[in-house]
């Protein structure tokens, strides 16, 4: 894919995009086929990565302790779980991925980091491998963004998410570290969740909001302001 757009999202996956409790339940549930003690384990990980705020990949977990054929026999079984669910896509998922999808002017990715086999795996199950996405190692994401803008304006985009020039970028995300580094005319989104403290610093281009459903109606408001400004 190459091309012009006026704006592109980059839509953090976990927690933003994924209801990444309801997921970790559903590959619980395909552990626990596999062996109940195994799935108990991983209950727990879960559960203290979710109460630390840090990433874990539960595929690479089942690897480390079953081994990589054990792996995928897994997630097949997940695979089918997770496609005969709803409620993996946490609400404004669908609507803004719909929103952009409908907009001959707008693109958008998922820039998530971890697991490159785990995010994967996740991104698989919940439908959405049709869309541009690139699997950092770098928490960081907003000095990985700072890389892509061009000294004529704008932001050119990695292949991974499609290789597109795009002369404004909005950028998703729960974590407040993911900021740092963004550049100041990146339209961001810092999703507060439950664990989020008042230490949390941001950039003043970045607004907090409750959901992703309030960044699609932001969106709304803010380009239909845009538009009308550019009538």
């Amino acid at each position: 894919m190459s091309g012009n757009v006026e704006v592109f999202y980059a839509l953090d996956l976990d927690r933003t995009l994924l209801d990444t409790v309801a997921l970790a339940e559903t590959y619980r549930e395909a552990v626990d086929i596999y062996d109940p003690v195994l799935a108990a384990l991983l209950r727990e990980k879960v559960d203290e990565s979710v109460r630390i705020e840090q990433s874990f990949s539960m595929r690479d977990f089942v690897v480390d302790q079953e081994g990589e054929p054990i792996a995928q026999i897994i997630e097949r079984t997940f695979l089918e779980l997770a496609s005969l669910k709803d409620g993996l896509l946490n609400p404004g998922a669908r609507e803004i991925l719909s929103y952009v999808a409908e907009d001959p002017n707008a693109s958008a990715g998922i820039l998530t980091y971890g697991s490159i086999l785990g995010q994967a795996t996740k991104i698989a199950a919940v439908g959405l491998g049709h869309i541009p996405h690139l699997i950092t190692q770098q928490k960081h994401k907003g000095e990985l963004i700072s890389t892509w803008k061009q000294e004529t304006g704008g932001y050119l985009l990695p292949q991974e998410l499609g290789g597109l020039a795009t002369r404004e970028l909005v950028f998703v995300d729960d974590k407040a570290l993911s900021f740092q580094g963004l550049p100041r005319d990146v339209v961001g989104y810092w999703i507060k969740g439950p664990y989020a403290t008042g230490g949390d610093i941001l950039p003043s281009n970045v607004l907090p909001v409750a959901s992703l459903d309030e960044v699609y109606q932001s969106e709304l408001d803010r380009r239909s302001v845009i538009s009308i400004n550019k009538a």
